[in-house]
């Protein structure tokens, strides 16, 4: 799936089996953009990931599905029913000769009973880093009582919805941030864990197995609700486009004149920068509320009359486009972002200058489609961004590597 002519990736040599739901996907995604080679191991008829849109051209399509190029992109998929004895057997000398196992298997019920099923997987492969992926974990109150879970079963328990929405006061529901959040929290933890467990194999000889819960890993990265409550006692609130917060803050998304919104927050804390935004107001005909010295040297001072300052700042907005709002408050030194839709990414020049979209062709299209390359580059060793793999594609290649 990668050209010879690439330089060599982070994790060139390790070898990867992906037996997961989406739950799992995005953890196999990052580390076949490291360099890893992951095999895909998809039931006869493909992965339940490949009929999920949108699909290309809006043509439901199970090789077009550009939620699975997304979360598959650089990996070898080997199709395999596993209700059957040769299935099993492939599937068990893949993974005797692989370095980590993604899986998402159902709980067995108990971290001992977890421990025997890696015990019996790495009886042939001692080095083997299993990692198991599941919304509440392996064992506790929520597995034994074999509780059903989607993506947004988990956010809710872990308490993502109830930091994000609008106001408290407009008693307005919790709102969703996004699809699959879960599925990216805990792929990123399971790529993290994955890491470690590799390194912490190089001094000890022998991989483990790794116990990633969905659920708790988005307990503790939920802005710090959770915390706040365990260490101060404060519970947050939700505020409309701003971070939850103990104590409520002022609105900073203002209406500009092209329709679309311009978020400012946080008023600034030095002196210099104050004054461009005070004479900024005052070349407006506004400002009158801002002329005490004090404000100068007393962050407090402007926190207290914020509210009046968001008041001037949206007649101005009124008057301009979010975009130009954007960079006159950056060119002053404050923290202002245009509020963009997703695709505003795609003809962001800054984007461009990153190299963030690669051009990716897929054999069934005759142009390229951009994928995300994401937010990290490597000096010498770039991440990879290729296409995803059609449904069963190496599965031929791998089991002739396997005789081998």
């Amino acid at each position: 799936m990668v050209a010879d002519n690439q330089p060599p990736a982070p994790l060139r040599g390790i070898r990867v089996v992906e037996l997961a739901s989406p739950l799992g996907e995005w953890a196999g995604r990052l580390l076949a953009g490291l360099g890893a080679d992951v095999v895909k191991v998809e039931p006869p008829g493909g992965a339940s990931s490949r009929f999920i849109g949108p699909f290309v051209d809006d043509e439901p399509d199970p090789q077009a599905s550009l939620y699975f190029w997304h979360f598959n992109s650089g990996k070898r998929s080997v199709e395999l029913d596993l209700t059957t004895q040769p299935g099993r057997e492939a599937l068990a000398r893949m993974i005797g000769g692989a370095d980590v196992l993604i899986e998402t298997l159902p709980p067995a019920g108990s971290p001992e009973a977890s421990q025997y099923r890696y015990t019996e997987l790495s009886k042939g492969n001692p080095r083997l880093v299993e990692v198991g992926i599941t919304p509440f974990g392996q064992d506790g109150p929520y597995v034994d009582a074999h509780m059903h879970s989607t993506d947004l079963t988990t956010m809710a328990l872990g308490g993502i919805l109830q930091s994000c929405g609008y106001d408290a006061e407009l008693e307005q529901p919790p709102m969703l941030p996004d699809r699959f959040h879960s599925y990216y929290a805990a792929g990123h933890y399971a790529v993290i864990v994955a890491m470690v467990a590799l390194w912490e194999r190089e001094a000890s000889g022998e991989g483990q197995y790794i116990d990633v819960s969905a659920q708790a890993c988005l307990a503790v990265s939920n802005e710090g609700a959770n915390l706040q409550w365990e260490y101060l006692g404060n519970v947050v609130v939700r505020q409309t486009a701003r971070h939850a917060a103990a104590t409520k803050t002022v609105p900073g998304q203002l209406l500009c004149a092209d329709g679309r919104y311009i978020n400012t927050m946080m008023l600034p804390r030095d002196p210099a920068t104050w004054r461009r935004l005070v004479a900024f107001l005052t070349e407006h005909g506004l400002g009158e509320n801002f002329t005490d010295d004090t404000m100068l040297t007393d962050p407090a001072r402007r926190i207290e009359r914020s509210a009046y300052a968001v008041a001037d700042l949206e007649v101005v907005a009124a008057s301009m486009s979010s975009e130009e709002m954007f960079h006159t408050g950056q060119a002053m030194g404050m923290t202002w972002g245009a509020v963009r839709a997703p695709e505003d990414w795609l003809d962001d020049p800054h984007a461009e200058a990153r190299d963030f979209f690669v051009p990716v062709r897929q054999p069934t299209l005759e142009r390229d489609i951009p994928m995300p390359r994401g937010g990290i580059a490597f000096g010498g060793t770039p991440m990879r961004v290729t296409r995803a793999p059609f449904t069963g594609e190496h599965t031929a290649e791998v089991l002739k590597e396997l005789e081998a």
